[in-house]
């Protein structure tokens, strides 16, 4: 016999397993959102941990979540959509050595280690990140001369800033190849 509790306790009944199979959905592309988002691989996990290692991470100004596993939680860094990462520490107290293994952050699409003291020559990781468009180390106390070998690789890079370093020797003439250059 249909009553009109029985409709109504039928809509409520279609309602409450809508509701369900849309919860369950919603986790879904939750979960899937997250584990492609965060796809980064123990290579630049590792390498992240040993920049942090060797530039006293422990004491700088802010290292909030780096050593996690998740490279989009640490300070500093953001996961873009493209799945390429931006390193922004600028002033946060970076002392030492940028590790060779930084090389290996083939992610990388911006790098500001402005205002740190990076004990170092024009950086040698710059040319091995493909994805590299951004670098500004001003302040770092950089020393030495731009090797021409280093820059020859660097087609992509849109801007790069050295100012107020201890960087000597005129421009190398291969700056003209990079082509995509926009500021210096």
């Amino acid at each position: 016999r249909i009553t009109r509790r029985n409709i109504f306790l039928l809509h409520v009944n279609s309602l409450i397993f809508s509701m369900k199979y849309a919860a369950i959905f919603r986790i879904f592309l939750q979960f899937l959102s997250i584990s492609l988002a965060h796809s980064y691989n123990n290579v630049t996990i590792a390498s992240l941990s040993d920049f942090y290692n060797q530039l006293d991470g422990h004491n700088w100004r802010n290292n909030t979540n780096w050593l996690g596993s998740d490279p989009c939680t640490f300070f500093g860094v953001l996961c873009n959509t493209d799945g390429t990462l931006s390193l922004n520490l600028a002033g946060n107290g970076l002392k030492g050595k940028i590790p060779d293994s930084f090389s290996e952050i083939v992610e990388l699409a911006s790098i500001d280690l402005s205002f740190n003291s990076i004990e170092s020559s024009f950086p040698s990781f710059i040319s091995n990140l493909p994805n590299l468009r951004s670098v500004s180390m001003n302040g770092c106390g950089l020393n030495g001369f731009i090797d021409p070998s280093r820059l020859y690789k660097m087609k992509g890079l849109v801007s790069i800033s050295l100012n107020s370093n201890q960087l000597e020797g005129p421009l190398p003439n291969e700056i003209r190849e990079l082509t995509s250059l926009q500021k210096l």
